[in-house]
């Protein structure tokens, strides 16, 4: 029996070109790690790292992690990915000095790694991510064993079926895509990507994975999801008439607050209250909020928040409400009221001049 560890599409050294921090991919990795030491393999499907600008902080710890991982009796089997190669072609040096056990450094396939844990023989072939690569064109070795695929490919089991039917490996370990799939075939299990085990994008919400294989008698036995994302991504989109005050709103988004979550947070609709205070007091119980604000302050709270002001600000909205009081304002005019009162009330407009050429 053969403890399988499959991640990819890590993406270390992207920094702030992500949602997750880098501290917290870094984090990720390292527990990543830590679940290696208790398997046999651990297959890398491409793009660990996410170019070659990788600072040499990360590239320390990569090795090091690498070092544990290998002291423990766990190899390390590694196909790079888009990321990992330069613009003309093949995969950075420095990759190679990372200690893993086998890397794939070809765009064409070679003769598969083989290796034996714990009696289940297994083989494993890989080639370097291309856009030719056609991962049809694999053919399997005459030899006894599990026969593993590890390609950073986009390759979709589902409408490929004429694809699936002349391929001849056992097992298809992908990268590349960013989400967590299973692909079966007539009730069998003939592939999996892990996705990205830490969030690239504000898109990619709830837990991210890394994948738990176990082979025994040349087949797969069992597959498990192991959560291992240190902050998650969760989304929400609210509607400001919903909510009769800031009370009410705060008091739903707190059922979402975790100093563990980035929510990413998108407003819209017409409210009568302040949002600001709102939002910043909500920012300490969450790891992040990232907020786009497309809600329109109403009428009647713009009127209530300025009309007492003693500036041409107030007196417009003294007159504004005048005017609103007398009920003859032409409907079309109330209408689109909202969006402009919203415009000329932006924060950008702070000088008075531009906040009367607004006007």
């Amino acid at each position: 029996m053969a403890k399988i560890l499959i991640t990819s599409d890590i993406h270390l050294g992207a920094g702030g070109e992500t949602i997750v921090p880098e501290a917290e991919r870094i984090e990720t990795f390292k527990q990543i790690a830590g679940l290696a030491c208790e398997h046999d393999l651990m297959l890398i499907a491409g793009d660990l790292i996410d170019s070659g600008d990788v600072s040499d902080e990360i590239k320390d710890i990569i090795k090091e992690e690498f070092r544990k991982i290998r002291e423990a009796g766990t190899e390390i089997v590694y196909t790079p990915g888009i990321s990992e190669q330069s613009k003309v072609g093949g995969i950075y040096d420095f990759i190679g000095d990372f200690g893993a056990t086998h890397i794939f450094n070809r765009r064409k396939i070679s003769a598969p790694y083989s290796l034996t844990a714990d009696g289940q023989r297994l083989h494993i072939y890989g080639a370097v991510s291309s856009p030719h690569f056609n991962i049809t064109n694999v053919k399997r070795r005459d030899e006894q064993g599990f026969h593993i695929g590890l390609f950073h490919s986009d390759f979709d089991f589902k409408k490929n079926k004429p694809g699936i039917r002349i391929m001849e490996l056992d097992f298809y370990a992908l990268g590349y895509g960013h989400s967590c799939k299973i692909f079966k075939v007539l009730d069998r299990v003939i592939g999996v990507k892990p996705g990205s085990p830490v969030a690239i994008t504000e898109k990619e919400t709830g837990e991210r994975y890394v994948l738990s294989v176990t082979v025994a008698g040349d087949a797969v036995s069992e597959i498990k999801h192991i959560p291992v994302n240190t902050v998650s991504v969760s989304a929400a989109k609210i509607d400001c008439g919903d909510y009769a005050d800031s009370n009410a709103l705060r008091d739903a988004l707190m059922d979402k607050a975790s100093d563990k979550t980035i929510l990413v947070l998108s407003i819209e609709g017409e409210h009568s209250f302040t949002l600001s205070s709102v939002l910043e007091s909500l920012k300490e119980h969450f790891f992040d909020l990232r907020v786009t604000d497309n809600s329109i302050p109403s009428a009647d709270f713009l009127i209530t928040s300025y009309a007492e002001e003693n500036s041409i600000r107030g007196e417009f909205f003294r007159i504004l409400q005048e005017k609103l009081s007398e009920k003859q304002t032409d409907k079309a005019i109330l209408a689109c009221l909202p969006q402009l009162l919203r415009f000329i009330m932006d924060d950008e407009l702070k000088a008075m001049e531009e906040w009367l050429c607004a006007l």
